[in-house]
């Protein structure tokens, strides 16, 4: 009974000898045993979370960075929109040119 680490089986023997100088013993190693599964709780816990946490983070960057290329498309596709609406100006400058040129040769 002194080292064991049944919880069930020091309990019962707490109740089956409440008298008996062992079950102070039992008691202190049910206590024992009773911090150490509540710390491994809270140390599980704490690494859930902080899966969860990092978890978290990894989404909100992915995020990010589909924002990002997002915006980067959409700044490419407005630059090329830009540069095609100023060759299609271009063109008719020079075809407003051309038309005055040939009006004035006839």
């Amino acid at each position: 009974m002194k080292d064991g680490s049944d919880q069930s089986a020091l309990t019962g023997f707490i109740k089956r000898y409440p008298n008996s100088p062992l079950s102070i013993s039992a008691q202190q190693r049910l206590d024992v045993l009773k911090r150490a599964a509540d710390e491994r709780e809270a140390k599980a816990r704490a690494e859930q979370e902080a899966a969860r946490k990092a978890a978290e983070e990894a989404r909100l960057k992915a995020e990010q960075q589909k924002a990002e290329l997002a915006a980067a498309k959409q700044r490419d596709e407005d630059e090329r929109k830009a540069k095609a609406a100023e060759e299609a100006r271009l063109k008719a400058e020079q075809q407003k040119a051309e038309l005055a040129v040939a009006k004035k040769t006839r």
